[in-house]
């Protein structure tokens, strides 16, 4: 999935030391990259019947509604991260641009070992219905999305794992060094704010 987010943004050079060697190399129009598992709101869930196989199934808790509300989540995510990222570095913007791909909400069904409770059946028992692990539900941990489960009762399995990339466009010139400081900052709203699990830095390319 792709997004074209218009920033008021113009990077300027009050961001930061432009550094040395490849540090000083000036850049327009750079690209991030990064590894990661999405945050549960950057998935979703529709009904038990698109998941026959799982038994019980409900949402998560903060998980999405529908595909279009999780891509409003990606959009607001992202532009909350790099307005922030521009802001504590004073840069003053005008007519950037940026696009994510490398990843796509998808429908899922997230299990873990807390309780949830089936509003069917506490009807005739109000007791909560405990969670069951099957294989193909995911696991969560600390608000990201980590595991396809493979084995019943399990926290890991298959790694739920992607690679985005951010493409800046309609951006003045900056030093390599300063996009990288532009980097670290939206690394660190993302995973505070958005609840990104990364497992890598932000590379700037």
């Amino acid at each position: 999935m792709i997004y074209l987010l218009p920033l008021l943004a113009t990077v300027t050079l009050a961001c930061g030391p432009a550094g040395s060697g490849s540090d000083a190399q000036l850049l327009q129009n750079p690209t991030f990259t990064f590894d990661f598992s999405p945050p549960i709101g950057w998935t979703f869930f529709t009904t038990a019947a698109a998941h026959p196989t799982i038994a019980n199934s409900v949402a998560y808790s903060g998980q999405s509604a529908s595909l279009a509300d999780a891509n409003r989540r990606i959009q607001n995510d992202l532009d909350n991260a790099i307005l922030k990222a521009l802001n504590t570095l004073r840069v003053q913007a005008f007519g950037v641009q940026y696009a994510l791909s490398g990843y796509t909400p998808e429908d899922i069904v997230i299990r873990s070992k807390l309780k949830i409770i089936d509003m069917a059946v506490r009807v005739k028992n109000p007791l909560d219905v405990p969670q069951q692990m099957l294989v193909g539900s995911y696991v969560p941990d600390f608000g990201a999305v980590t595991f396809l489960r493979t084995v019943a009762e399990v926290n890991s399995g298959t790694p739920y794992r992607f690679k985005g990339t951010v493409r800046v466009g309609n951006a003045p010139l900056a030093t390599r060094g300063q996009w990288k400081n532009i980097a670290n900052e939206v690394y660190k709203n993302m995973m505070i704010n958005a609840r990104v699990k990364f497992y890598t830095p932000i590379t700037v390319m």
